[in-house]
């Protein structure tokens, strides 16, 4: 992985609380995304395809021609590290974001629920601290302003609550992910400062 940090750059400690969250190796039946390791879905990795166009699939570990549970479970923090940076990090422009909770914050909620629907939370979450914005689901500068805006403890609360109802809202639809309530509601209390 490349050293790419700017006076900004939130990535490290994002990445820390990421690896945290995560955690290793888990196959349950109720996740969509299938075999999971750091995070990394085996549904994700293989619609990665071969972005590079080195004729190989990106994420196929064994070079077995497939990208499967085994490759999942090969995954190394390195490999972590490079996706976080360059498929989220860079790729959602993260570091538009200057405040640390919110860049953080912010990374954690679109690895777990994607980062369209986190950025439709964080927006709505300006909205409430006075701070309206398009929701629109797409990280640009006026959402990065107004999130850098909002002092912490304010956005903490608003975005905080915007998480936790979103997952009660998937639990209510989908019974079968209440499976996942604790670690949910855990993880949408979650703001690195108070780590």
């Amino acid at each position: 992985m490349s050293a790419r940090i700017t006076p900004h750059d939130h990535f490290p400690e994002a990445l820390h609380y990421i690896m945290r969250h995560e955690g290793g190796y888990a196959a349950h039946d109720a996740d969509p995304g299938g075999a999971t390791k750091y995070g990394m879905s085996l549904r994700t990795l293989r619609a990665q395809g071969d972005l590079d166009g080195d004729g190989l699939l990106d994420w196929d570990l064994d070079q077995d021609g497939d990208v499967d549970a085994d490759d999942i479970r090969a995954l190394t923090p390195d490999d972590a590290a490079r996706y976080y940076r360059e498929r989220w990090w860079d790729r959602y422009r993260l570091g538009l974001v200057h405040q640390r909770g919110p860049a953080v914050k912010l990374i954690d909620m679109g690895v777990n629920m994607g980062m369209g629907q986190a950025v439709t939370l964080a927006q709505r979450a300006c909205g409430l601290c006075g701070r309206s914005v398009a929701v629109d689901g797409v990280l640009g500068p006026r959402t990065a302003a107004a999130l850098d805006q909002i002092p912490g403890q304010v956005l903490r609360l608003a975005l905080c609550g915007q998480q936790a109802g979103y997952y009660a809202g998937l639990i209510r639809m989908r019974t079968a992910f209440q499976s996942f309530e604790r670690g949910w509601m855990t993880r949408a209390a979650f703001w690195p400062e108070e780590d």
